[in-house]
């Protein structure tokens, strides 16, 4: 749980995508081989050994979740890759641990959201040539966000070999 987020005023939802995620002395999570806006393989279909989703959502401290359901999807499917239920009493937990800082700090101090931070690590995950692309979407049981598109396409020359 982060809760260091000042400004947010509306929720919002953002993804990193890597190829591994480790963790460091501190807490610290390292992502390794990030990912900007898309995925190229020398071809497809292919397997991929290991993807990984950082997922970070945000709310504003006066709406708390009250359900979060977080889903990676694809294009080629309406099955999601993953699914991650976040237990009603967990997303309580962390808001009132937000709640109860905020009445030791200033009013200027005070921390105006909160955000939840997921490690979600996927493989092997198959991708088909119809897969175009993987996003994460979060359903809070009164509003639905979505993250950009990961998008995944074949180098230049693997699409040029295979229409030969």
């Amino acid at each position: 749980c982060s809760s260091d987020l000042k400004q947010t005023s509306q929720r919002s939802i953002h993804v990193i995508w890597c190829d591994d995620v480790r963790h460091e002395m501190g807490n610290k999570p390292s992502l390794m081989g990030v990912y900007t806006d898309q995925l190229v393989m020398p071809m497809l279909p292919a397997s991929v050994h290991r993807l990984c989703a950082c997922v970070q959502v945000a709310t504003p401290i006066d709406r708390p979740f009250k359900d979060l359901e977080v889903r990676i999807m694809r294009s080629d499917t309406s099955e999601p890759v993953a699914v991650l239920a976040i237990p009603p009493d967990e997303l309580e937990k962390s808001h009132r641990l937000v709640f109860e800082k905020n009445t030791q700090l200033q009013v200027e101090d005070q921390i105006k959201a909160m955000g939840l931070t997921f490690m979600v690590v996927m493989g092997p995950l198959e991708l088909s040539e119809d897969t175009k692309w993987l996003k994460v979407v979060a359903n809070s049981g009164d509003e639905w966000m979505e993250s950009f598109k990961l998008k995944i396409s074949c180098t230049p020359s693997a699409s040029m070999h295979r229409s030969a």
